[in-house]
């Protein structure tokens, strides 16, 4: 009886409606095809003439920063009275961005513990450490080494 109290109709706009969303879908798969395959491609290659040498790595002030921290470490080192030859020993210092050194540690031993104990000291004496002359060349981590004799 239901059926009967409301007859059926046929909207008019269905087919219409239809076909628009087929073609706008067509139309959006063509698109993203087109998009992929344009960018598919290598991109083109740039060549480019030097009129002047590239310039050199900036290690330089890097090496003349680290010989200002040595020649003031060197000031506070004090010699114990035995040392035999020109040992090496290598300690990495890590400072604070104010160039206050934050530790010492000693990564290889001079073989003379009086020695390697009197440069640790000048390093923990002589900080603040210089500044370098241009702030990019600062580094947190040194590698500093030391010879009784290099002066």
């Amino acid at each position: 009886m239901s059926a009967l109290a409301f007859p059926r109709q046929d909207e008019p706009a269905l087919v219409r409606s239809f076909a628009l969303a087929a073609l706008v879908h067509l139309l959006l798969l063509g698109v993203m095809f087109l998009g992929v395959r344009w960018q598919s491609h290598r991109p083109d290659t740039v060549t480019v003439e030097l009129w002047d040498a590239p310039p050199a790595p900036p290690a330089a002030p890097l090496a003349a920063w680290q010989d200002m921290i040595r020649a003031k470490i060197r000031r506070n080192i004090i010699l114990p009275r035995d040392l035999a030859g020109n040992p090496e020993a290598i300690f990495d210092v890590t400072l604070l961005p104010t160039a206050e050194v934050l530790t010492v540690r000693r990564r290889k031993s001079s073989g003379n513990l009086a020695y390697d104990e009197a440069v640790e000291r000048a390093i923990l004496k002589a900080s603040p450490l210089p500044k370098p002359e241009q702030p990019s060349v600062f580094e947190r981590q040194l590698e500093l080494r030391f010879r009784p004799q290099d002066r």
